[in-house]
């Protein structure tokens, strides 16, 4: 072994430093801690003198980039919120401005929906002019995009708003000026409280509930018998009881001056001020679509509604038309006095489909909420439930002995139910299932293969039934046959008519929903 290397001085002071009881001594530095603390201090003074000098911002600085910062957060929420009207069209525009969306409810399953819907009560909304039964027929009902406002047209020309919370006629809205039985009543589905009706009288009105007054009469030339409303608030579907279809449109101040005489069928938007009764005035003048304002937004487009010069006649019955929901319209769906849907491209009216519904005429039509279904109901009491990703008929729902005036699905889409107005109501269970969309005949011969007839086929109520297997969940007791039957657009809440004293509405009342 070899000898261990002889210590240095520089050692031996080191090992001086340290006393015996093996901690540094205070008299004398730690040269190694001394020399780190050098180096490190040395490599610190290097990297400060070769890094940029960076100046602190001022307080007026960081406020201004605070300011700089939030104004541009703010311009991103308000193009994201609130587009300019050429970026979309100046229905969605008022549709963001003036109306708050409805609020978002959970779906009950089958399962729970008999117990739960159970609770609710229904109430009554007596309206003054009915004298006595049968003198005011409701022959439509509509409620508001948010379903605050439901507005009901009778056969006695009574056109009226009425809030479903508070059911006594004082806190209703009367709309006079049709002189003939409103047929059919539809709310923009961009704005709360503006919507639009036909009549027997030959005229389509549009309405404004906040003034009580009409800003703008279409003359039809004919007997009007129903209306569809685009989603797009900017395009509405007349149809006339000669089987006539007329396009009215939303033109803007701009353009009305252009169009202005130029076709047959007239719009006059003057009033005699005793709440929108027309008047032999000068040519027509435009209105302005009111909407909710605010002072930080450029005031709503002005114009007013206008019929297209070119009429479209049917070569069958068309009881009732309606458009997708997409924005804006491309397609529409179509009644046939032979029992057929058919589906047409718009604005070409170009027939695109032909769905074999009904053994004898189709007289109502319904897309769900999520656009999986439509439901058709025809004069051979049959509701069919049509897929819409292959058009084929999914199943059939029997539960009316009359006529299917009306059908209706929930908010959800998850339920459906339907009007009659001869015996029961119509919605009731069938449950059969066809796999080919080949015809009427073929919907027909299944019903009652799962299930048989629902209730409401005997005795009187209206039958919901679930979507999805077509089961009868649940019967509202009535005291007679209920023609139009409404769902609310975002609650389980039940509007019909047929009862004697006029709407009903169950929900409203009191439950659990």
């Amino acid at each position: 072994m070899s000898d261990p290397p002889a210590k240095t001085s520089h050692m031996v002071e080191s090992e001086a430093s340290y006393s015996s009881t093996g901690k540094p001594s205070t008299a004398s530095p730690d040269i190694y801690h001394s020399q780190s603390k050098g180096i490190a201090a040395s490599a610190k003074t290097n990297e400060k003198a070769s890094a940029p000098v960076i100046e602190e911002p001022t307080r007026a600085e960081r406020l201004a980039d605070a300011k700089r910062k939030a104004l541009l957060a703010a311009e991103a929420v308000r193009a994201l919120l609130y587009p300019p009207p050429t970026a979309l069209n100046p229905a969605l525009y008022i549709l963001k401005r003036a109306m708050a969306p409805p609020p978002l409810r959970k779906s009950v399953p089958k399962e729970r929906f008999a117990s739960v819907f159970g609770t609710l009560k229904a109430q009554t909304y007596h309206d003054p002019a009915s004298r006595g039964p049968g003198s005011h027929t409701i022959r439509t009902i509509a409620w508001s995009p948010t379903g605050h406002l439901i507005a009901t047209g009778s056969s006695d020309r009574t056109l009226r708003i009425w809030n479903p919370e508070k059911p006594q006629v004082k806190n209703s809205t009367e709309l006079r000026g049709h002189t003939g039985a409103i047929e059919r009543v539809a709310f923009d589905p961009t704005k709360e409280a503006e919507l639009a009706s036909v009549s027997a009288d030959g005229t389509c009105r549009f309405w404004d509930a906040r003034s009580k007054t009409c800003i703008a009469v279409v003359q039809l030339g004919g007997e009007g018998l129903t209306i569809a409303w685009a989603a797009d608030g900017k395009t509405v579907l007349c149809g006339r009881k000669d089987d006539t279809l007329i396009v009215v449109e939303w033109v803007e101040e701009e353009t009305l001056d252009e169009m202005n005489g130029t076709n047959g069928i007239t719009t006059d938007t003057t009033t005699n001020g005793t709440n929108g009764a027309s008047s032999n005035a000068p040519p027509p003048t435009p209105t302005t679509a009111t909407a909710t304002t605010f002072s930080s937004f450029p005031s709503p487009p002005k114009g007013t509604y206008v019929a297209s010069p070119d009429q479209h006649p049917q070569t069958t019955q068309t009881n009732q038309c309606i458009f997708p929901h997409t924005s804006p319209p491309q397609h529409m769906l179509l009644t046939s006095g032979t029992g057929s849907i058919k589906i047409c491209a718009y604005p070409s009216f170009r027939l695109l489909h032909t769905l074999h519904a009904h053994t004898s005429s189709a007289s109502c039509l319904a897309l769900s909420p999520t656009g999986r279904y439509l439901a058709t109901g025809g004069s051979d009491a049959l509701v069919c439930l049509w897929d819409t990703t292959d058009w084929v008929c999914r199943r059939t729902l029997a539960g009316s002995t009359g006529a299917v005036r009306s059908v209706s699905f929930s908010f959800d889409g998850g339920y459906i139910c339907g009007g009659s107005d001869d015996g029961g109501a119509a919605g009731g269970s069938g449950g059969s299932v066809a796999t080919q969309a080949g015809g009427a005949a073929t919907a027909a011969a299944g019903v009652g293969s799962a299930g048989g007839v629902g209730p409401g086929a005997s005795g009187t109520g209206i039958e919901i039934s679930h979507v999805e297997s077509g089961e009868v969940v649940y019967t509202i007791p009535t005291q007679g046959p209920a023609a139009c039957v409404v769902w609310h657009p975002s609650r389980y809440w039940v509007a019909w008519s047929g009862d004697s004293g006029g709407l009903k509405i169950l929900g409203p009342a009191g439950g659990v929903l």
